[in-house]
This record gives C-alpha cells, sequence and structure tokens, in this order.
C-alpha cells in the first residue's frame, strides 16, 4: 500500500503497520515539478511542453499569449500523445493567458499560476529585424525589450 504525502513534496510517513504491528515507513512517490513554458502554443515551445507531458513526471503551465492559444496547445499536445498511443493525465497540462507585451497580464499570471513552480522555460519572443517601426509593449517598452 502507497501512502499518501501530506507534510513535504518528497517525503516519507510512518502511517502503515506491518502484520506484527510495527510502524512501516512507506515512501511517497515524489511530486511532479510544475514547469511553466512561456509562448507553449507552436513551435519548441509546444514541442517541449508534449515530451514534458508524456514524460509524466511534470506538471506543464503552458503560458501562452491568449488563453485560447494555451487550450488550443493543450488539445494538441493530447490528441498527438493518443494518436502516437502515449498518455497524459490532462490534469498535468494547465492553460494560463499570460501577454508578455504587458506587465498587467504578467502579473495576472503570477497570481493565476500560483505556486510552486520548479522550472521556467523562458521560449516566447519577437524579434523586428530590419522593421523600421517601432513596437511599444502596451507600458512603453521597446517591444523586444519588454517582451524577451
Amino acid at each position: 500500500m502507497l501512502a499518501t504525502e501530506t507534510s513535504s513534496r518528497n517525503g516519507a510517513f510512518a502511517d502503515e503497520e506491518n502484520a506484527a504491528g510495527e510502524d512501516v515507513v512507506v515512501a511517497s512517490p515524489p511530486a511532479k515539478m510544475r514547469v511553466v513554458i512561456t509562448g507553449s502554443n507552436s513551435g519548441i515551445g509546444l514541442d517541449a511542453a508534449y515530451k514534458l507531458a508524456t514524460m509524466g513526471t511534470s506538471v506543464v503551465a503552458l503560458a501562452c499569449r491568449t488563453l485560447d492559444k494555451a487550450e488550443r496547445a493543450k488539445r494538441e499536445i493530447l490528441q498527438r500523445a493518443a494518436d502516437e498511443g502515449k498518455t497524459i493525465d490532462p490534469n498535468d497540462v494547465e492553460c494560463f493567458e499570460c501577454d508578455l507585451a504587458s506587465l498587467a497580464s504578467v502579473r495576472k499570471f503570477a497570481r493565476d499560476v500560483g505556486g510552486p513552480v520548479d522550472a521556467l522555460a523562458l521560449n516566447a519572443g519577437v524579434e523586428y529585424s530590419g522593421d523600421p517601426t517601432v513596437h511599444r509593449t502596451e507600458d512603453g517598452f521597446e517591444e523586444t525589450i519588454g517582451v524577451n
């Protein structure tokens, strides 16, 4: 029988008894790491999210510019896994809106994602080389600096 962890992320407990009535320490499985991936709705970010999710050792938080993009990415990840005969717990893929061009959106994301977060994969970014137009975030920063 496996004990349920209640006091720490990687604990062991003396909450079982053997046939002789002695306490037995039962190790709980290690908690899944929670990984936030920005720009996880396409390209390298989407592929990384898929690979982490199929490993089964992580909860992957998809941080995308819009919630719709995050939800579409989750559906794509789950469908790809099903097509390849792999299993992903749908609860291990979380969807969040996080528009990096808006500090208000970033703050809301930080509140919504809560904690703990074990790893960040900061994949999102923009680049306008050769474009004579100066792009700005809603907070007035040059967009390449503000987003990346």
